[in-house]
């Protein structure tokens, strides 16, 4: 049965690039592109995945058993290994379904980075994303990082996501000034 839905989703990730080229959309785009993951695809038990469960426990200091109660759970965790900057060593690009105010539900997007200690940081800042649609790892680079485009459905609301020098942190390029204004008030 795993063996099938990994297949499953393997041939979904073709099957997603080819309407991608078919609409054109891969194609005015594909000398800018180096790959692409879909985030959503990833299995909720992939190895990926359950470091950023881990990574989520520990940011917000809660145990499996009391995230649930604030309704944060293992299941809603997808990730997978990228790397980003080129240094050999995978980070991790994955998303966990957020409940906000008023029970309205969005997805959070997570860049982790690994430590020396193994340990890993997150090194994006309030990135919100569609996880059924493809994550580009562009060719382009910040700061030795691949920037990013995350294809929401519509070119015009495609989020691009780029590195920002200032805070070290991972940005969506249309908000990067007022993020990094608001990440220094919280944090320096």
């Amino acid at each position: 049965m795993r063996h099938l839905k990994i297949h499953l989703n393997i041939i979904l990730s073709i099957f997603l690039a080819v309407i991608l080229m078919s609409a054109g959309l891969f194609c005015t785009v594909s000398a800018k592109i180096e790959n692409f993951v879909i985030v959503s695809s990833a299995s909720c038990d992939s190895a990926a995945s359950k470091e950023l469960w881990r990574f989520i426990l520990s940011e917000t200091k809660l145990s499996a058993e009391n995230a649930n109660l604030h309704k944060i759970y293992a299941s809603d965790c997808r990730a997978v290994f990228y790397d980003l900057d080129d240094d050999g060593v995978d980070e991790i690009i994955g998303t966990h379904y957020a409940t906000g105010p008023k029970s309205l539900g969005y997805n959070i997007m997570y860049i982790l980075k690994r430590k020396e200690n193994n340990n890993y940081e997150k090194i994006s800042f309030r990135v919100y994303f569609t996880p059924n649609n493809p994550v580009f790892i562009l060719k382009s680079k910040t700061k030795e990082f691949h920037d990013l485009k995350c294809y929401n459905g519509k070119t015009e609301k495609d989020t691009t996501v780029v590195y920002s020098k200032s805070i070290n942190k991972y940005v969506d390029e249309s908000k990067q000034k007022a993020l990094e204004r608001e990440f220094k008030e919280m944090y320096y």
